[in-house]
């Protein structure tokens, strides 16, 4: 994303989240219709309003997290 230190601000903690991204990104990108594409998110708000992008972020989370238990990853705190 561009931010210096986000990562480690606020992620680090989570053990597995390399593991469980990297496998989502993937899955996502892989698919007959993908989630991201050379150049960008499908679907992402015209003039990246804050309210859309949240609204549409939030969808791509509850993607995420479906992925998740479906795969069976478990993601920690420390």
């Amino acid at each position: 994303m561009g931010i210096p230190g986000l990562y480690k601000a606020f992620f680090r903690g989570v053990e597995g989240l390399k593991e469980v991204s990297a496998a989502v990104f993937k899955k996502y990108k892989e698919r007959d219709n993908p989630l991201y594409i050379e150049g960008g998110w499908r679907d992402w708000p015209k003039g990246a309003k804050e309210r859309r992008v949240l609204k549409w972020f939030n969808k791509l989370i509850i993607l995420f997290l479906d992925f998740i238990k479906e795969y069976g990853f478990v993601l920690k705190a420390q």
